[in-house]
């Protein structure tokens, strides 16, 4: 991959945004640093500021694996386009859908839940569609993950998504992010369009051909990644939001 923050990739950058393209950005391990406990996770103040000047001049939006709500939370104070959560699992979903679905969900918490009862390291994450089974506290982070990943075999219509030092719980059919940021740029008929983001959750979008003109960053290491550019790690993500701010004269 190119360095993003490279000749090369700071041109991709600024001829994105002078084309008006749409601008996404994933949460944990992209605008926000990962952290041991994810209720905890936040963005820096810079970041935070950054990030609502950029999104004040272009259409920005944030998809995470978060709940929706959680996310709104979050990003308080922040004009954004939009915000996607659960992967993608609620994108377009109406009343009586995101209602069933997040029944659904409940269910197999419940059954999570007792699976998982006096286990230590494993934290469980309800964003309302989908779960989140973090382990990174695990002794044995593999192990971990195996468990977690068989329990998840068990439930009915669910299918395991990996992450960083998490497994999360999604239902068998949903749409991910890169079909979701298609969609989007469809309907804003936006033909340049930048997706950040960090984790393996990430490279649907990175591989789906989302507009005409897309720009994918991966933040860290990811030598199999779809991406195009990669962002050294997750604090250069304010140098990148500088660029782009620079490239609307807004520095």
């Amino acid at each position: 991959m190119i360095r993003a923050l490279g000749t090369h990739g700071r041109a991709a950058l600024r001829e994105c945004v002078r084309r008006g393209a749409l601008l996404a950005f994933d949460f944990d391990g992209t605008l926000a640093p990962l952290v041991s406990d994810p209720q905890r996770a936040m963005l820096r103040p810079e970041t935070h500021r950054l990030l609502t000047r950029l999104a004040r001049q272009q259409p920005c939006l944030v998809l995470s694996g978060r709940g929706p709500d959680d996310l709104a939370q979050r990003l308080r104070g922040i004009p954004l386009a939009d915000i996607v959560g659960n992967h993608g699992a609620s994108f377009g979903l109406g009343p009586r859908a995101r209602a069933a679905a997040v029944s659904r969900a409940a269910r197999w918490r419940v059954r999570l839940a007792e699976q998982f009862d006096g286990r230590t390291g494993l934290q469980l994450e309800d964003n309302g569609v989908s779960l989140a089974i973090h382990y990174r506290r695990a002794a044995n982070r593999a192990a971990a993950r195996r468990t977690i990943r068989h329990a998840i075999e068990a439930l009915p219509g669910a299918r395991a998504l990996d992450g960083k030092c998490v497994v999360n719980v999604l239902p068998v059919a949903y749409a991910h992010k890169g079909l979701v940021l298609r969609t989007i740029a469809r309907a804003r008929r936006a033909t340049h369009v930048l997706f950040v983001g960090d984790d393996v959750t990430d490279e649907a979008a990175f591989r789906t051909a989302v507009a005409p003109h897309y720009v994918t960053v991966r933040v860290g290491r990811g030598a199999q990644s779809a991406a195009s550019y990669s962002l050294g790690s997750q604090a250069g993500i304010d140098e990148l939001l500088r660029i782009l701010l620079g490239a609307l004269g807004r520095l």
